[in-house]
């Protein structure tokens, strides 16, 4: 166990699990054991978690809801980073602000309700929004890179880049990040909200 990074946590607040057995935190009870497990509670502290890995070269692994997510039983990963609980989202003038631990199927929901256009389609998708929009996710047709505004992103070199849809040069259920040709972690993400008939969407 790395005692310079659990003290970091400490100081900062940001909570963490020690010998943590995957099959307790996983969608499908699957996972072998993890010797680190921190789960920041917003975006803020999972930017600035991830910082410190990336400048100290401690390598880790990104979860989010892990509902597409096989682990295997016999893997020991030493650090793993859950988005879970960087679940806020608000509705603003700039669009949907979502931290990219926010469940896509609640905010589905929550967006149908207000009556915001292009949210029908992932009314039914599990995972996080951050997951959806690093995999490009879709229903059919539909794919939510065309809700994308934009995207905060933590690139493994430390810099804090704001990513548009064309940045994540997006194919079906593909981007830049899937492919591997870059890496980070996307901390916040803006989406489109054009506002329609709810009473319609609810048909």
């Amino acid at each position: 166990m790395d005692n310079e990074l659990i003290k970091y946590l400490e100081i900062n607040h940001i909570p963490y699990e020690t010998h943590v057995d995957l099959k307790k935190k996983t969608w499908i009870h699957r996972g072998g054991e993890c010797g680190l497990f921190i789960s920041p509670n917003s975006s803020g502290q999972l930017l600035s978690v991830a910082r410190y890995l990336y400048s100290k070269n401690i390598k880790f692994q990104l979860l989010g809801h892990t509902s597409n997510v096989y682990i295997l039983n016999t893997c020991n990963i030493p650090v793993v980073v859950s988005t879970k609980k960087c679940s806020h989202f608000e509705l603003t003038a700039d669009g949907i602000v979502c931290e990219s631990g926010v469940g896509v199927i609640r905010m589905a929901n929550d967006m149908v309700q207000r009556g915001i256009s292009g949210f029908e389609y992932l009314t039914g998708l599990p995972g996080t929004i951050g997951a959806a929009i690093y995999n490009n996710s879709s229903c059919k047709s539909n794919s939510i890179s065309a809700l994308l505004v934009s995207a905060e992103v933590l690139l493994s070199d430390g810099r804090l880049v704001t990513m548009t849809a064309e940045d994540m040069e997006y194919q079906f259920r593909s981007s830049i990040f899937k492919e591997g040709r870059l890496r980070g972690v996307i901390i916040t993400v803006v989406l489109r909200a054009v506002e329609g008939d709810s009473k319609l969407f609810q048909q």
